[in-house]
């Protein structure tokens, strides 16, 4: 029983953040009749989440029965305005949280599984607590993904599309091609010198055409074609001395600090 409970708890969350960028944005942020919207929900979840980790992590510590407290859902969902934050900082803190309860829970012996817990006027135990957030956050998935029809996202960007897109940009030297949650995809090509500063995210490069020298963490290497490059987020970097047919993706990807 408490096996399937994490299988569940992981099955939820890799699911639901494949499916959930194939909503139509526009889907994502509707409020029917006034009320949550899929952007909100998913703010609710997140709430359920930072608030039930508190009574899993003490009931762990302590032989006390613990009173289950209850909490301002819509005045929460308010105060954190979840339908103006970004949705992949949204997913990724849900997913944070939840990877952090499996953690705590998975370090529980069988004996805290029944430790007592009040809620209301009742006693249940922490096993009981645990499937009933599961069986929450399965009820707010289902409204999230009501049989949507979802989206499908760009299957391949070719390298002749995206140098024929960068043209079309008038005195720009690179074009972004796609942005699906946190990832994101460009086409470079700079001129004369690399203007880049230090990025907010993760970043991969795979050099398309020409040559180049590339400067990282005090160190330099040269890169041809094919080459594949990581850089940590706020690294400082920049290519150099590179040749005039000299292009490359880039690829960021993780969470904006």
């Amino acid at each position: 029983m408490l096996k399937d409970f994490f299988i569940q708890l992981n099955y939820l969350l890799k699911d639901s953040r494949s499916k959930y960028f194939l909503i139509d944005g526009e889907n994502r942020r509707s409020k029917p009749n006034n009320k949550w919207s899929k952007k909100e929900i998913l703010g609710h979840l997140i709430d359920s989440a930072r608030i039930n980790l508190n009574p899993f992590t003490d009931i762990l510590l302590s032989d006390e029965k613990y009173i289950v407290k209850s909490y301002l859902q819509d005045q929460l969902v308010l105060v954190n305005d979840y339908q103006n934050t970004p949705e992949y900082d949204l997913i990724s803190l849900w997913q944070l949280l939840n990877h952090q309860i499996i953690n705590v829970l998975k370090r529980a012996k069988l004996s805290d599984w029944q430790k007592i817990i009040v809620v209301g006027n009742e006693e249940k135990t922490l096993s009981w607590l645990a499937h009933d957030y599961v069986e929450h956050m399965e009820h707010h998935i289902r409204q999230i993904f009501n049989c949507e029809n979802l989206l499908s996202p760009p299957l391949w960007i070719s390298l002749s599309d995206a140098v024929q897109k960068l043209s079309e940009e008038k005195d720009k030297e690179f074009v972004g091609l796609a942005h699906f949650a946190d990832l994101e995809i460009e086409y470079y090509q700079p001129d004369v010198i690399d203007k880049q500063n230090p990025h907010l995210k993760d970043e991969v490069y795979v050099i398309t055409d020409g040559t180049s020298e590339f400067y990282a963490n005090q160190r330099t290497a040269s890169v041809a074609k094919g080459d594949l490059l990581f850089v940590k987020a706020g690294d400082e970097h920049r290519f150099v001395n590179f040749s005039e047919d000299f292009a490359t993706w880039e690829i960021f990807y993780g969470i904006s600090n």
